[in-house]
């Protein structure tokens, strides 16, 4: 219920979001195959929106604010939806937002491994496995030493949390120390490997 309900929040986003201008491509800038102006117009609104809603610690949250809100979880959407538009921390014309999100996430590390915010999450593996996912292909685009040293540290950390979370038939499920497992939560635990595979982390 949780990842749908999120996956709905941020499809609402493009909906919800005021009307701007309407994005053109440039003169010359042909639009991928199925992206009309109309939809590059609503993924503009859509980001637009996402860019406002970042708070000040750098990071979004469930505007129900049940259960704390989901930070982690919501920060490490927001944030791929943010790279999506060719994003990263030090250029595009969300840069600031996905800096801030990245430091929000990587300050949420746990001793453990875990990217997670005690007491406002009620199922951290959503928050952890997104937050891998966001932090992976962001560590894959990375021009900056310093913070690919940092990313590298806190993705092997994750990775490792992870790999000792599975359950015996091989999924997972909300909380690391559960040993059982729930469709859902094992499918961000794959794609967030998969994701820290592509950048060199096994």
């Amino acid at each position: 219920k949780l990842l749908t309900t999120m996956m709905l929040a941020l499809a609402m986003v493009i909906v919800a979001a005021p009307r701007s201008a309407r994005a053109q491509p440039a003169p010359g800038l042909r639009l991928p195959d199925g992206i009309t102006p109309a939809t590059k117009d609503a993924i503009d609104r859509g980001l637009a929106y996402l860019a406002g809603r970042q708070d000040r610690q750098g990071s979004w949250r469930n505007s129900g604010r049940s259960y704390g809100g989901y930070p982690v979880a919501m920060t490490g959407l927001a944030g791929l939806a943010l790279l999506m538009d060719g994003n990263t921390t030090t250029q595009g014309r969300y840069a600031a937002q996905i800096d801030r999100a990245t430091r929000y996430l990587v300050r949420s590390t746990t001793p453990s491994g875990m990217i997670a915010r005690p007491g406002q999450e009620s199922r951290p593996m959503y928050g952890h496995g997104f937050s891998m996912l966001f932090l992976g292909q962001l560590y894959g685009m990375t021009e900056d030493v310093t913070r690919a040293q940092e990313l590298h540290r806190v993705l092997t950390d994750a990775v490792r949390l992870t790999s000792r979370s599975q359950s015996k038939l091989g999924g997972w499920i909300y909380t690391p120390d559960s040993r059982g497992d729930e469709g859902s939560v094992t499918i961000t635990q794959v794609q967030a490997l998969r994701s820290c595979r592509n950048a060199g982390i096994t």
